[in-house]
């Protein structure tokens, strides 16, 4: 499967989701699996890197990189707004943004260690901490 195709069936699972039922766990548990149960996120780090060194592929990236992110947080502060997370939209995209980064550490520290238990034993503190203390 391509990225595009991976890419192309996680837009048509959000944009066909019933929005009463994506809620800020449900979010955070789509970003989970979109980390950790495909191979988005691999050959996207995969494309990062190789960008460090092929300025035409880095524009390419920083590109979809933003376009992505700019689309997660949409999604986030429409999913918290719908919940009665009490945070304003700012904070919410920055939470998402945060959320983002910290899967993808955790992504490329899974090709050192493994345990998946611990890495989703430590998202779920993670989620925890957003979700129940949005304003601290």
């Amino acid at each position: 499967m391509s990225v595009r195709e991976i890419v192309n069936r996680y837009q048509f699972d959000l944009m066909h989701q019933d929005r009463r039922e994506l809620t800020p766990h449900a979010f955070f548990d789509f970003l989970w699996d979109a980390t950790f149960n495909d191979s988005l996120l691999t050959c996207w780090v995969e494309a990062m890197v190789a960008a460090r060194t092929d300025p035409v592929l880095k524009q390419q990236v920083q590109i979809t990189d933003a376009a992505a992110i700019a689309a997660m947080k949409s999604i986030g502060v429409e999913c918290a707004s719908g919940s009665g997370f009490v945070a304003t939209p700012d904070h919410i995209s920055d939470i998402v943004e945060l959320t983002v980064y910290l899967l993808r550490g955790m992504k490329v520290q899974d090709c050192l260690n493994a345990n998946s238990e611990e890495r989703k034993r430590l998202f779920q503190i993670w989620k925890c901490l957003i979700v129940e203390c949005p304003s601290k």
